[in-house]
């Protein structure tokens, strides 16, 4: 797959290498990846459970959670409502 970097980072990337930290681009860009995904695998969690609150809102024929303002309060109290 190929990938378009910036200078900056391919210059990073290729420090790496250099100080053999990594023996190939290939290989920093791989571990790279997968520290940046496992660092961002929180989204996929919070992903699941919308889907699931969807899920259950569609089985339910309403909300399964009923928060009564309280994103409005929360919103208000950080002054961004």
């Amino acid at each position: 797959m190929p990938v378009r970097l910036d200078e900056k980072t391919l210059t990073f990337i290729d420090t790496l290498v250099k100080l053999g930290i990594y023996s190939s681009r290939s290989e920093a860009v791989r571990d790279l990846i997968r520290a940046g995904a496992e660092k961002h695998k929180w989204a996929l969690d919070v992903a699941r459970a919308v889907d699931e609150l969807f899920k259950m809102e569609k089985d339910l024929g309403e909300p399964p959670i009923k928060l009564n303002g309280a994103l409005k309060s929360l919103l208000r109290e950080r002054g961004r409502f």
